[in-house]
């Protein structure tokens, strides 16, 4: 039984609202839309028409005044305190990983340094990189890593790489039996749009991010990938 309610029902739907942001809003129309049907019917019955009418005007003022309040100490949490970036030197190993494949070293590198704990590599690759994706699973799969290739049409689509990371930590990382919290995005590889749409995705998600830095031997020379430095988002 559980299997089916995850298959048909937890795995569609979480899947829907991570592609379609209209989804949760019909959703959840729908459901308001009939709590008030039945509230308003329950308390015409119990106090009266007159009643009802006190009641839901009290409540709405209620409702109101939680509002503003609630605005009011988010604008004095976002003045007291402001976002900022920080970096640590260097990540948790993880049992999942999400590159961007690129003809540079630096997925290779993220590769080596998770493969003590790495069981899954999910490769967001676009069509001029099928070469380096094919290199890419022969290394991993080496490691007795299982690859999952994550099709992107166009270099420059940064929504679509968001959906894609999102996709990861939302839906395919579970099929695996890996929780959000064992993945990690390493955003090094892809253009500088795909870069921002998997930032976004890891930020909106409170998701795990890293980067490969690299060190140039000279001039013309291939650059040595250094380490994987973790990314993390938040406020001082």
């Amino acid at each position: 039984m559980n299997k089916w309610w995850k298959r048909f029902v937890v795995e569609p739907l979480s899947q829907t609202l991570a592609e379609a942001n209209w989804f949760g809003f019909v959703i959840s129309a729908i459901v308001i839309a009939a709590a008030v049907n039945i509230a308003t019917s329950a308390l015409v019955e119990a106090i009266g028409a007159l009643g009802s009418l006190i009641t839901l005007m009290v409540a709405m003022a209620v409702i109101l005044l939680f509002a503003n309040a609630y605005v009011v100490r988010m604008r004095h949490r976002i003045a007291a305190a402001e976002r900022i970036i920080a970096e640590r030197s260097h990540p948790g190993r993880r049992q999942g990983l999400v590159v961007m494949v690129t003809r540079a070293p630096t997925a290779g590198k993220a590769l080596a340094y998770h493969h003590d704990t790495l069981q899954h590599l999910w490769m967001i690759v676009t069509p001029d990189m099928r070469d380096e994706a094919n290199q890419l699973r022969k290394q991993a799969e080496g490691q007795g890593v299982k690859c999952h290739p994550l099709d992107l049409a166009n270099e420059y689509d940064a929504s679509g790489c968001y959906r894609l990371v999102r996709s990861v930590f939302e839906v395919l990382a579970g099929q695996t039996g890996l929780a959000p919290g064992d993945v990690i995005a390493d955003m090094t590889g892809g253009t500088k749009p795909m870069t921002a749409g998997m930032v976004l995705a890891c930020t909106d998600l409170k998701a795990a991010l890293e980067h490969v830095p690299t060190q140039f031997v000279g001039a013309g020379q291939p650059t040595i990938p250094l380490d994987p430095i973790e990314v993390v988002f938040g406020r001082q």
